[in-house]
């Protein structure tokens, strides 16, 4: 189950609730915004928040030699995990070690992500997207969906997330200033094992994306611990 039957069913979705207007290429045109919207944020060495579905973000881990690195970090919402019956394993990063994430901006994406999208229109499509995501996620099917800096995989209700290798290696950051909100020169990617290549997180949950819901986003936390589970 790819982008296309994803994209292909949320547009049927939207019809069934009156968006008879609504193409399954407006939809990929939406697709396509959010997926420019996280890749930019990730640029910057910052991170993009799905309220009720997901964040996706950078991790800090501090070397011996107090060299910091920023490693990619996926965390599904603990609702939307507990919703779909869905597994996610591992023990997470804790709260102050994930860099700045930004709440999803659905007039932002409109005008500085797209050319022909409006406010309500991505508001909607989002939401159908990410329901769909959800449905199909709890069928046991085989899933691979493209996030831009990575791809969300399950089969059997088991989540994972694999990023790109551009990504996957981390970043090195100069001087240490690992809380950086701009990209620039100071940073360069470093190696990482292979093993480690979209496993820098595991297991949260969370319900059905209400995308209208102005609730923040509250990461799964392994009980006795202040880490995230992701």
């Amino acid at each position: 189950y790819t982008d296309t039957d994803l994209l292909r069913d949320a547009a049927a979705t939207g019809k069934k609730a009156g968006n008879k207007q609504v193409t399954v290429e407006i939809y990929q045109n939406v697709w396509n915004a959010l997926v420019k919207w996280i890749n930019s944020q990730f640029t910057i060495r910052k991170g993009a928040c799905l309220s009720g579905f997901c964040l996706v973000s950078w991790r800090r881990v501090e070397k011996l030699n107090r060299e910091v690195e920023l490693r990619p970090v996926f965390v599904p919402s603990d609702a939307f995990v507990k919703a779909h019956n869905l597994t996610w394993r591992g023990l997470g990063p804790t709260p102050e070690e994930v860099v700045k994430a930004e709440d999803i901006n659905y007039s932002k994406i409109a005008i500085r992500f797209s050319e022909t999208l409006n406010k309500d229109t991505v508001f909607s499509c989002t939401r159908h997207i990410l329901a769909q995501i959800g449905k199909i996620l709890s069928t046991s099917a085989e899933v691979c969906i493209d996030f831009g800096v990575g791809s969300l995989h399950s089969r059997d209700r088991k989540l994972d997330f694999q990023f790109i290798s551009e990504w996957a290696r981390g970043i090195k950051v100069a001087g240490g200033c690992a809380g950086s909100t701009s990209g620039g020169s100071s940073a360069a990617p470093v190696g990482v094992a292979e093993g480690e290549r979209g496993r820098q997180h595991d297991g949260s949950q969370s319900e059905a994306p209400e995308m209208h819901s102005q609730e923040p986003f509250k990461p799964r936390q392994q009980r006795g611990t202040n880490r995230i589970q992701t």
